[in-house]
């Protein structure tokens, strides 16, 4: 199914368009956190923390994908909204070939570099080390899957259509959450066999997804003789790709240099970031929710022209996180001791882990205000200001804990201290440029 969001209702395109995507990333997330119950409970809680240690390296190494799969998606609204059919079947196929090619060299980046990473960047404990070296080195193995369906989702969000990719999601946790069962607590392969799951499970929703979108939607399909690669939609897709690549890298490299402070506290502290941060991420759901279905929205409305429904879908979008993220506030707070449980920590980690998640939901709301605008200006084109914004929020967040340790003015709890602090940042930045009006004159087809 393809939404055309330039007539209708603004509230209700983004909300349907949304809520699917919400419910994709709950699923996603929830066989994560599932896998951390897994392994914390039947491994122990130093596996958890060595899973939890390698997500700033996850996240670098899905910056490319990530990252030109939000330039893939952004040339595919526009040009959907634009009626420019013919270049959306070069699209697809460019995006496919480029990203498959990539996630090649990434693959093999990421299997010899692991080590150094993980030992000598990151610091990780010795006692730990083994089992984050392994766990990081399946998980490249299937990185070609994660990178195929980086590319489907975001051509089929271009085209209006969330609901395929909560099916492909939830296949994915249905395939997961039982096979890391069978292989941590059935067969005992500890780290190794949680990170063995996920990658079967994300190679099969990326064979569906593909398989799907190629039958559902024929202007998709290549037709002979026609070229399958076009350098001047490539050279696009990197050009507005390429900020979302650095502005993933950015957040990769400074997560890295994060959970170096956090190794530096000991393994105790590393639980209960790896356990808070699990939780943490159900806070972010809707927020990123509703930065991708604007981003959706406000491109196909800035093909079409429609800059009155582009100014109304911002603030529609604003006024529906705001309420969500509030509410969510509050449950974490309140619930923060129980969800906490779950994860099988100590008593120690079990106190630093509930600081660390009542103090971020004291801040979510601002977090809201900040991610949505952001997905505004990306759906404009306008998306290498919003990459300079968290590049600047997370320096300073990073600066900003490194001093509160350095000079003794706060211990662990600088590792959540300063989160808001770069929000706070990263908000402004992003609210000076929408103020500018720069983003008018980004879009490719008016271009």
């Amino acid at each position: 199914m393809k939404i055309d969001m330039t007539t209708g209702a603004v509230w209700r395109h983004i909300l349907l368009f949304t809520l699917p995507i919400m419910a994709g990333n709950l699923l996603q997330q929830l066989y994560n956190a599932v896998d951390g119950v897994i392994v914390g409970n039947f491994v122990g809680s130093n596996a958890l923390a060595a899973v939890g240690t390698t997500v700033p390296l996850v996240i670098l190494l899905l910056a490319l994908a990530m990252g030109m799969g939000v330039g893939g998606g952004v040339i595919v609204a526009q040009l959907f909204g634009a009626a420019e059919h013919d270049k959306l079947r070069r699209a697809a196929s460019t995006i496919l070939i480029f990203l498959t090619g990539l996630s090649l060299l990434v693959t093999i980046a990421g299997l010899l570099l692991a080590p150094v990473f993980l030992r000598r960047l990151m610091q990780v404990p010795e006692e730990i080390f083994e089992m984050s070296l392994l766990y990081i080195r399946i998980y490249c193995l299937g990185l070609i899957f994660q990178f195929l369906y980086n590319a489907v989702a975001a051509m089929l969000r271009g085209l209006g259509n969330s609901r395929a990719i909560l099916f492909f999601l939830l296949i994915a946790s249905i395939i997961n959450i039982p096979l890391s069962l069978l292989f941590v607590a059935g067969f005992h392969w500890g780290v190794g066999g949680a990170a063995a799951a996920t990658v079967i499970a994300q190679a099969i929703s990326a064979v569906v997804s593909l398989v799907y979108m190629f039958r559902r939607f024929p202007e998709f399909r290549p037709k002979s003789g026609e070229d399958l690669f076009d350098f001047k939609l490539c050279k696009l897709i990197l050009k507005f790709g390429g900020p979302a690549v650095l502005q993933q890298s950015t957040v990769a490299v400074g997560f890295l240099f994060m959970q170096r402070l956090v190794n530096s506290f000991g393994p105790v502290t590393m639980q209960a970031v790896a356990a808070a941060g699990r939780i943490d991420q159900f806070l972010a759901i809707p927020i990123f929710a509703f930065q991708i279905g604007l981003t959706t929205f406000i491109g196909q409305n800035i093909g079409a022209g429609n800059y009155d429904r582009v100014r109304r879908g911002l603030w529609a979008a604003q006024g529906m996180s705001f309420g969500i993220a509030a509410v969510l506030s509050v449950a974490v707070y309140i619930f923060a001791p129980v969800a906490i449980t779950f994860f099988g920590v100590e008593t120690a980690a079990l106190g630093q882990g509930i600081s660390y998640l009542r103090y971020i939901s004291l801040f979510i709301v601002m977090f809201s205000f900040y991610k949505v605008l952001y997905g505004f200006l990306q759906g404009t084109g306008d998306v290498f200001a919003p990459s300079i914004s968290i590049t600047i929020a997370l320096t300073t967040r990073i600066v900003v804990a490194y001093l509160l340790v350095h000079f003794g003015i706060l211990g662990y709890t600088a590792i959540w201290a300063a989160v808001p602090m770069g929000w706070g940042v990263g908000l402004s930045l992003v609210l000076i440029r929408y103020l500018s009006g720069a983003w008018k004159r980004k879009g490719i087809v008016n271009a």
